[in-house]
């Protein structure tokens, strides 16, 4: 009996741990996760695994502690834990320095995830992914003193390649190439061929929201396209993947906003993504998904006040 019972917690808590990492792209659905994690560590294997030690974190945390509801119900302290994780890793060299301050964010997280959510429900908003950002900036700004050596791979653009094309080829498969490149940065990797299996991972589980994460990637690079002029680079994607998750996060609520305010979200989060660009580059601070959030954040107080607003993920089984 008592291995009865283990044998079903031990699948309950699998069970919510995965539905917790599929909430980082707006499902809650096991399967979803379990899939995502199987084909992240495939492609990037040494820094998704430091994601998935941060969300475990997360997530035995809000199950051990008093955590609120709403919070362990979307999964935030296990998705900021996962965001922490590879974006830590990916900002940051190894070392002894490296995983001490990676253990000291990795259990930070949660507090901070708890304290962001004490401060913003007055105003009925989500932390999101605002808490993981916090932790990463306060490394960042402490990393010449504590001797935390930065790798500056999500700061340096660098040559895409696309199934072997040549970046002479055609420019709609630079567009192409793009797009994909701008969905792997949502969770730090510089590989288009992850992007373009992260896009049909979100077809094959809800087309509706795959249609509108590839509305946003689409408008965003062909408007960043137009306006580059040479003065940055479109190609990279980082300016973009904002956008990308702004249109599959406004397809994942449970007010339905219409495609055309979706659309209009995904161009606002382009002006705000190179606003942040600018204000932060004095500090040299990275803008990780600092756009999404200040975009999902307007998107969600523009809402009439009459409505009983609720940033909880509908469930797709």
């Amino acid at each position: 009996m008592y291995r009865l019972i283990k044998t079903e917690s031990i699948k309950l808590h699998s069970k919510e741990y995965l539905q917790n990492i599929s909430q980082a792209l707006f499902f809650k659905n096991e399967y979803f996760g379990f899939l995502l994690i199987l084909m992240s560590v495939i492609f990037r294997p040494p820094i998704f695994i430091f994601g998935i030690l941060a969300s475990l974190i997360g997530y035995i945390y809000s199950t051990l502690n008093r955590t609120p509801k709403i919070l362990k119900q979307n999964g935030l302290l296990t998705i900021n834990g996962l965001f922490f994780g590879v974006a830590f890793a990916s900002l940051f060299q190894e070392g002894i320095t490296f995983y001490f301050c990676f253990a000291l964010g990795s259990f930070a997280v949660p507090l901070i995830t708890k304290a962001s959510y004490e401060v913003l429900q007055h105003w009925k908003l989500s932390p999101l992914i605002i808490p993981y950002i916090i932790a990463i900036w306060v490394f960042w700004l402490c990393a010449d003193g504590i001797n935390l050596l930065t790798a500056n791979s999500l700061l340096s653009p660098e040559p895409i390649y696309f199934f072997g094309l040549l970046p002479e080829a055609e420019l709609w498969v630079q567009l192409l190439k793009s797009m994909f490149f701008s969905i792997s940065q949502i969770f730090f990797f510089k590989d288009p061929h992850f992007g373009l299996c992260l896009l049909v991972l979100v077809f094959c589980f809800n087309a509706k929201r795959g249609l509108f994460f590839l509305m946003g990637t689409a408008i965003a690079t062909l408007i960043f396209y137009s306006i580059s002029n040479g003065s940055f680079n479109w190609q990279n994607g980082f300016l973009s993947c904002s956008a990308s998750l702004v249109g599959l996060g406004l397809a994942s609520q449970p007010e339905n906003f219409n495609r055309r305010t979706i659309a209009l979200f995904c161009v606002i989060s382009l002006f705000i993504t190179i606003a942040i660009e600018k204000i932060l580059i004095s500090t040299h601070l990275p803008g990780l998904s600092l756009p999404f959030v200040v975009t999902f954040w307007f998107a969600i107080l523009s809402r009439a006040p009459r409505l009983n607003i609720s940033w909880a993920t509908s469930e797709i089984n």
